[in-house]
């Protein structure tokens, strides 16, 4: 059984001037209290979805665009009115925490507050060292590859050697050194490795043709995988004494990037790693 209720709106039954009681006026009958309590839901229904609605027009149409923030990252940049060189090439970190810079104007070194210019590797006082590869050797030695003219210098506390027997006559792109022993060094016509004490050039007798640019990585189960510009991909797998040449189709990512001729502007290679298919 349903209960009723009246509402009234105005004062309790008073007397009129005229000394009669009166009743205070009956308004309105306003129904039973299921049908106000199932207005009230439909109401906060009402209320539930605008809400709804308005969240997620604010999240997938922002006012504002999205930031990432990162914190507890400070950013510094520097100039060449701070000292830095232009046409930085490659950066190396040497074990007392110095950063080496190799550039088209010499190389640089850098201890977080001042760019020196290390002279002693240009071959003349007039003609910084063009340099496009950089190594740092645990202890403390430098390797310093030169992109114009070819060559590879060492520099070993303060004093250089300067290397071009045995080395491709192109300009030194890379240097790679095996975990487990083992230096290399790509140019834009061809591979050569240190052994010995000295450069020799990587050809035929080992499988690679020369004469070409080549980029190099090592792979995880310490093969050396090499790109030439042409006829492709070869791999000299651990033990082996030659170079196997794979199938462009065996990697399972895209092809290392190549280097350009000698002349012309070098650019950054794509050195993600490679994998060729056994």
């Amino acid at each position: 059984m349903e209960a009723h209720c009246l509402v009234y709106i105005g004062a309790e039954s008073s007397s009129s001037p005229d000394g009669v009681m009166r009743q205070a006026p009956r308004i309105s009958h306003a129904g039973s209290m299921s049908l106000i309590g199932k207005r009230i839901k439909i109401l906060q229904a009402l209320l539930l979805t605008f809400v709804s609605l308005a969240t997620v027009r604010a999240a997938t149409v922002p006012t504002t665009p999205l930031r990432r923030v990162i914190s507890g990252v400070q950013h510094t940049a520097w100039t060449p009115r701070d000292g830095a060189p232009a046409g930085i090439m490659a950066i190396e970190q040497s074990v007392d925490g110095a950063l080496w810079l190799g550039s088209r104007q010499g190389l640089y070194r850098f201890d977080g507050l001042h760019f020196d210019r290390i002279t002693v590797v240009d071959e003349d006082s007039w003609s910084p060292a063009d340099i496009y590869a950089l190594h740092a050797m645990p202890n403390g030695d430098l390797w310093i590859g030169q992109f114009t003219g070819g060559g590879v210098i060492l520099l070993h506390e303060g004093k250089v050697t300067r290397y071009k027997e045995g080395l491709p006559p192109a300009g030194v792109t890379q240097f790679l050194v095996h975990p487990r022993g083992g230096f290399w060094v790509s140019t834009t016509q061809g591979l050569a490795r240190f052994e010995g004490g000295r450069f020799h050039t990587v050809g035929p007798e080992m499988g690679l043709p020369v004469g070409q640019s080549v980029t190099c990585i090592f792979d995880a189960d310490g093969s050396l995988i090499v790109r030439t510009f042409t006829p492709g991909l070869f791999v000299l797998h651990p033990g082996s004494s030659r170079f196997e040449h794979v199938e462009e189709k065996a990697v399972d990512r895209p092809a290392v990037g190549h280097f350009p001729s000698e002349g012309s502007e070098p650019h950054s290679p794509d050195l993600g790693r490679r994998r060729a298919a056994a």
